[in-house]
């Protein structure tokens, strides 16, 4: 009983530290008070985001070998307080960038290592499916509070709205590290014996294995990256005069699939592995990139459509690195194999900077879309060169 409380709170958590993946959502009010910033400028907002996302979830691992996971949690609390504080209270680029991107970036990163880190390991026999549940909540964020944001900042004004979710992000972030506890064996199979395959960081990054997942990452998160954070100018090139509610609704759509996608691919993982699983993940991916392709010529329908699946593919990857990463490189590690992993992000984040620059100069989406096809398609070659790792020959 113990662990499904645990997964409860650790999905509420995450539910809460997933909100930096809204930034389609928060950014709209802000960027009406900032006309002057230019859109490349702006979306860097996003990108810095991704990159200390990136960055704290390796931290988390590292102070994991020094203190108790959770503890990375309080530390998230307090972060995600100041950087939405200093948010709200934003006249310059350079305090958006360290509030949102530098602090909330972080926070977000120490939250989603220490929760991946505790909660799948009360779950040995199910680890796509609790992997997929956790994540589902880290992606459906963006709909779900974003929503509540949206309705608050237009009644409240979005400075105040930031400083409040600070507060209650902060103290849940807080509460979850109060809560949550590291089962007995840790490094242990299901069976209770030392995996055969643990792999040091070192051990995990001198393999192919490794360089292959971060290639394929790179393919399909920065294809979903480059559409949350062009959604809206998406959107508004095929239809200019979409209401704010439908704007809202399609966009929060793939929030919705990108939450659902990382739980379904988790259940495709537990029932068919591996391999099948990474090749419906790039199937989605360049199916949507298609559509959203065609859907330029004038179809709203199309792109909707072409979201939803898009948002199925990116919720896919993190939920089959995570799952793969202990399978491929043992459990002994994995609080900071599982963040160099997700270090892809690194170069992903920068994919919606480039679809904002080359479709300013074209002036429209469709060299951006054709790039997204190309880098779909190119996921699924890579995605067959990957193999499992053998016995880890030092163990």
């Amino acid at each position: 009983m113990k662990k499904w409380i645990y997964a409860l709170v650790g999905l509420i958590a995450m539910l809460l530290a997933g909100l930096i993946y809204a930034w389609g959502v928060l950014s709209a009010p802000i960027s009406a008070e900032f006309s002057d910033w230019s859109g490349p400028d702006f979306s860097f907002t996003f990108t810095l985001c991704m990159i200390f996302f990136c960055l704290g979830s390796i931290l988390a691992g590292i102070l994991a070998k020094r203190f108790p996971p959770q503890c990375n949690l309080l530390a998230a609390g307090a972060l995600f307080l100041a950087g939405f504080w200093l948010t709200g209270r934003t006249q310059a680029l350079w305090q958006l960038y360290l509030g949102y991107g530098v602090f909330a970036g972080s926070a977000s990163g120490l939250a989603y290592g220490a929760i991946m880190a505790i909660v799948p390991r009360h779950f040995p026999d199910r680890l796509g499916l609790i992997s997929g549940l956790l994540l589902m909540g880290f992606g459906a964020s963006s709909l779900v509070i974003g929503s509540v944001f949206t309705a608050m900042a237009a009644s409240g004004g979005w400075r105040g709205t930031m400083t409040v979710f600070g507060i209650v992000i902060g103290a849940v972030l807080i509460a979850a590290g109060l809560v949550l506890r590291m089962p007995q064996s840790v490094g242990k199979s299901a069976s209770g014996a030392a995996s055969d395959r643990d792999r040091t960081p070192l051990q995990m990054v001198r393999t192919a294995t490794f360089w292959l997942l971060i290639v394929w990452s790179i393919l399909v998160a920065g294809l979903g990256l480059a559409v949350i954070g062009q959604s809206r100018g998406l959107l508004v090139s095929v239809q200019e005069q979409l209401s704010p509610e439908k704007l809202s609704l399609f966009v929060g759509l793939i929030s919705v699939c990108n939450g659902l996608g990382r739980l379904l691919f988790g259940a495709v993982y537990d029932r068919f592995k591996w391999r099948p699983t990474i090749f419906a993940v790039s199937a989605a991916s360049l199916i949507g990139a298609a559509l959203l392709a065609l859907s330029l010529k004038g179809s709203i329908a199309l792109m909707v459509a072409s979201f939803c699946i898009i948002g199925l593919g990116y919720g896919g990857a993190p939920t089959f690195n995570a799952a793969a990463t202990k399978q491929f490189f043992g459990e002994t590690h994995f609080p900071i194999n599982f963040p160099i992993i997700n270090l892809n992000l690194l170069v992903s984040s920068f994919v919606p900077t480039l679809v904002s620059g080359i479709s300013a100069a074209h002036g429209g989406y469709g060299a951006a879309a054709l790039v997204l096809v190309i880098m779909g398609a190119v996921s699924i070659p890579v995605a067959l060169c990957i193999r499992q790792p053998g016995k880890n020959p030092q163990n």
